[in-house]
């Protein structure tokens, strides 16, 4: 009820016949829906699929996903049900499975897990505890209750991601973030130089930059993998697709901006091979077509605080 979908009268596929399973297709069908339940492996969930290729929405009630083996999918292709228009899925670590980035990539709006265990929480409490608040035991209205816990959880287990330009201020203003939320910084870069014990132009001079990339992916995983940081990226970090999968997982990315002409070069070995301008020409689609908000950086201490009301998190 809390999405807004109508499910009355709907075929709903549920991936995955365990308990969890259970308890969403006894709601479904109290809520008038059509709800199956299917095995997904093997040739079983082949076959399951194409025969319940009308469903319009779809539960994934299986582990598929859950940290710490992310990036994987319990459907290859979400082209197998045409009629698709919605994603539930169980999981709520991490926030954005490998399965809601793949619906959403195809305009189907796909939420997680964790409201269901927020509602679970607080009929646990309820029931067991005789209180209405799971969290400090004080009175509160249930449904007020579960919807401020469950705000606030988000925001808690969620990553700011910074992304733009070499030089546009990620470092900076990362760390103006970090101090102002009391959070743990990752700069990638940073991370990227300590495991290569090299610094970042002498790792393009010995290895190249497909080598340095490579390096890069393996920090963006590690790093998106984590829960309540900020991260700044590299310039070239979100140019790959499972870069920007690994870091949305948990996190919602702010492109910062900065006039071109503003931009510094020294060590930077990508700034330096070619005019800026061209480099921005080709990366701009792809920073704005990842970014959640895009903040212009004149000033760090403003852009910092204008990141904050661009994804919509209180400002002190």
């Amino acid at each position: 009820r809390a999405s807004g979908i109508k499910v009355k009268g709907r075929k709903a596929l549920i991936l995955g016949t365990g308990g969890a399973a259970k308890c969403v297709q006894a709601v479904l069908k109290d809520l008038g829906a059509f709800a199956v339940m299917v095995n997904i492996r093997g040739a079983e969930g082949r076959e399951a699929l194409n025969r319940h290729a009308d469903a319009e929405i779809l539960v994934n009630a299986t582990p598929v996903g859950m940290f710490p083996v992310c990036g994987v999918s319990p459907i290859g292709d979400l082209g197998l049900l045409p009629k698709l228009s919605f994603v539930f899925d169980l999981i709520y670590n991490p926030a954005v499975t490998e399965l809601m980035l793949r619906a959403r990539a195809r305009g189907i709006p796909a939420v997680n897990g964790l409201r269901m265990l927020v509602v679970q929480a607080e009929a646990a409490a309820r029931d067991f505890l005789s209180i209405a608040s799971p969290i400090d035991g004080a009175p509160a209205q249930p449904a007020t209750s579960a919807e401020e816990i469950h705000a606030d959880l988000k925001r808690q287990f969620e990553n700011i991601v910074l992304s733009g330009m070499p030089g546009s201020g990620k470092s900076t203003v990362g760390r103006i973030l970090a101090a102002r939320l009391g959070r743990p910084f990752i700069d990638l870069d940073e991370e990227i130089e300590a495991a290569a014990e090299l610094p970042i132009p002498e790792i393009f001079r010995r290895h190249g930059e497909p080598a340095f990339r490579d390096l890069e992916s393996r920090i963006a995983a590690i790093a998106g993998a984590r829960r309540g940081v900020v991260i700044a990226t590299g310039g070239g970090t979100m140019m790959r697709v499972k870069n920007v999968s690994a870091l949305k997982q948990n996190g919602r990315v702010a492109l910062l901006k900065r006039p071109i002409e503003e931009l510094p070069t020294m060590g930077r070995p990508v700034s330096q091979s070619r005019p800026l301008s061209v480099i921005w020409a080709e990366r701009r689609a792809t920073y704005e077509g990842t970014a959640d908000c895009s903040v212009d950086n004149v000033e760090p201490e403003a852009a910092a605080r204008n990141v904050l009301e661009a994804l919509g998190w209180p400002i002190a």
